[in-house]
């Protein structure tokens, strides 16, 4: 294992090895590549307090692995987290890269021993994975070594993300909606066909011509975009500029016209035969009796099943229109490694007494 520096995050030599590893596991989301990484590193660690990089490659040939640590002071305990798994900034999907997924505990253990024999002082460390993973399924029966018999393994549900199983063709799929989404979708494709309507799939820098809209739309309903959030715009601006071209998979921007207006648009990432949409901008009022969401999805999920997609991840969260497109549920598991009791109980103290400080800050506005 080697320890990588701020310095030769930057260097060729890192994305080589970065990317051998992911050519050998199965890299799903844009959250696990190279370039992403680190963009996501120079942009946003001036906005994490006492930020980090403890990033750690594995590159033996029996398990290989990327863990992509930062270090962050949180309840006056030495946290570590995955880097893109902080404060909702940009990402979706930053989890470890492993060629061995089902001997992730022994990989994760492997680190930890690695990160204590550098005597670097930390009290938990923190992982969101979602079970597309597979990662928290197997091999979590470990007879640790004795460096490691005051480790307190703890997991929880964290949240849920939402994925549809492209199966069959697209008409076996619509006519399994609800009726009433049914018949929206089916409403829908027809006003499309016959109006001023069109949709696209845009790649590569062709996006940032429509980046604004992206923002202007999605900022009617969400944050992301708002706020500290402005530095979200650089990053993805940046992401699409040097990053167009992945090792694995390529970004897209599903788009929908009327008149040459974009009315809905959604960021995403094609790999592997998966698709994972990420921010989406949707006007949110109808257009010619037109859905300008629903009419987008349906779209997009036609175009899948014709260029033979066979997952489409909706991300974290079960919004309704999600479940209205028959998206399964799934499960994102937290998982936190802390180095001893003490440290625990520091950590539930410290989660108690936040919980407290908000409860009091929402009974203050109330009255």
């Amino acid at each position: 294992m080697k320890l990588i520096s701020d310095q030769e995050f930057l260097t060729t030599e890192l994305e080589h090895c970065w990317n051998k590893i992911t050519s050998r596991a199965i890299p799903y989301d844009i959250g696990q590549q190279y370039g992403y990484s680190r963009l996501w590193w120079q942009f946003y660690k001036s906005n994490i307090i006492d930020k980090k990089n403890l990033l750690i490659i594995d590159s033996s040939d029996e398990l290989a692995s990327i863990w992509p640590f930062m270090l962050r002071t949180q309840y006056l305990l030495n946290g570590i987290h995955i880097i893109g798994q902080i404060d909702g900034i940009m990402t979706d999907y930053c989890v470890p890269i492993l060629t061995e997924p089902d001997r992730f505990a022994a990989q994760l253990f492997k680190a930890i021993t690695f990160i204590n024999s550098k005597r670097i002082k930390w009290d938990y460390l923190k992982i969101n994975i979602p079970n597309w993973t597979n990662y928290l399924r197997t091999d979590t029966d470990l007879h640790l070594n004795n460096d490691l018999k005051n480790l307190i393994w703890k997991t929880k549900k964290y949240d849920n993300y939402t994925y549809i199983p492209l199966e069959n063709n697209f008409e076996h799929y619509v006519s399994n909606l609800g009726s009433k989404t049914r018949a929206d979708v089916r409403k829908y494709l027809k006003i499309f066909k016959s109006g001023d309507f069109r949709f696209l799939v845009i790649e590569g820098e062709e996006i940032l011509k429509y980046l604004p809209e992206l923002i202007k739309l999605n900022s009617h309903t969400w944050s992301i975009f708002k706020g500290k959030g402005k530095v979200n715009i650089d990053f993805i601006t940046n992401l699409i500029t040097t990053e167009s071209v992945f090792t694995n998979g390529k970004i897209i921007l599903p788009v929908l016209f009327y008149e040459d207006k974009v009315i809905a648009c959604v960021f995403g990432y094609l790999n592997n035969g998966r698709c994972f949409l990420h921010t989406a901008g949707i006007l949110r009022t109808k257009v010619n009796s037109l859905s300008p969401g629903i009419t987008l999805y349906g779209l997009l999920i036609k175009h899948f099943f014709e260029t033979g997609i066979d997952v489409i991840d909706l991300s974290p969260g079960i919004e309704d229109y999600k479940l209205r497109l028959n998206a399964k549920i799934e499960s994102i598991t937290q998982l936190i490694v802390f180095k001893n009791t003490f440290s625990y109980f520091i950590y539930i103290v410290g989660t108690i007494l936040l919980k407290f400080k908000k409860n009091v800050k929402v009974f203050k506005s109330i009255f």
